[in-house]
């Protein structure tokens, strides 16, 4: 966001807050353009352009009201998420976001995966292993699940009960994202942005629950080689979600 919006938005919201209704609409004017650049995201999803934008100015409404500025963070961190999450909710409950046909059958075969292993007695499976029983990549089986799974909060644990680490915890911390609103859209949307060799690191990592040393065997490269691109790709995340 622009720094010099961003720095007017910060300074109007306390006032928004107070009940000064030219405060609130000013926070909602300066905004518009972010609610248009993430409803272009969802274009071509059955819905027009401008019913996006409506539901995603609602999305922009409720993260005024709601954003705890003593956090630290910047709005359009905050307000992003929760006017994505809108917008996903509207596609969602009016049937027009599709899962493809391809991914539909791999979550069924994924189910069942886990269900005859439950019956075995078996402990809870993990992205890698489902991925080697199937006889697929781990991140073609998390993709798969992140796909047809309900949408969830961040600090959900959606694969395993250990203590693997939450993607988002990672990225941000746990004190700018502890409100339910912040969904893992979010974290899509700037593991888009990352390169190949990031984005697969990050999905084997924190969706496949591999260990640094198994990623790097099916990557070919050191644990060092993967210690040192984990840690650069978390900090890439980081820095855009601060943007």
């Amino acid at each position: 966001m622009n720094d010099d919006i961003s720095r007017r938005t910060l300074e109007l919201i306390p006032k928004a807050h107070s009940g000064e209704q030219w405060a609130f609409e000013s926070v909602i004017e300066l905004n518009i353009p972010l609610v248009k650049a993430i409803a272009l995201r969802f274009i071509n999803r059955g819905a027009e352009i401008q019913d996006l934008i409506q539901i995603g100015s609602i999305g922009l409404i409720k993260a005024v009201k709601s954003f705890d500025i003593t956090l630290g963070t910047g709005f359009s961190t905050y307000a992003f998420p929760v006017i994505s999450g809108e917008i996903k909710r509207f596609l969602r409950d009016d049937g027009i976001v599709k899962v493809s046909r391809r991914y539909r059958e791999l979550y069924a075969k994924i189910a069942a995966v886990k269900r005859n292993a439950e019956l075995d007695g078996e402990l809870p499976l993990k992205i890698g292993d489902i991925a080697l029983r199937l006889g697929l990549p781990a991140e073609e089986v998390a993709d798969a699940i992140c796909s047809c799974a309900p949408v969830g909060s961040l600090s959900e644990r959606r694969f395993s009960e250990d203590d693997s680490p939450e993607v988002m915890e990672s990225v941000c911390g746990t004190a700018d994202f502890e409100n339910e609103t912040v969904e893992r859209l979010f974290v899509h949307e700037l593991m888009e942005r990352l390169d190949r060799d990031e984005m697969r690191l990050i999905r084997l990592r924190y969706f496949g629950e591999l260990t640094q040393s198994q990623i790097a065997q099916r990557l070919g490269m050191s644990q060092a080689g993967v210690s040192r691109l984990e840690k650069r790709s978390i900090e890439k995340l980081r820095n855009m979600a601060k943007e």
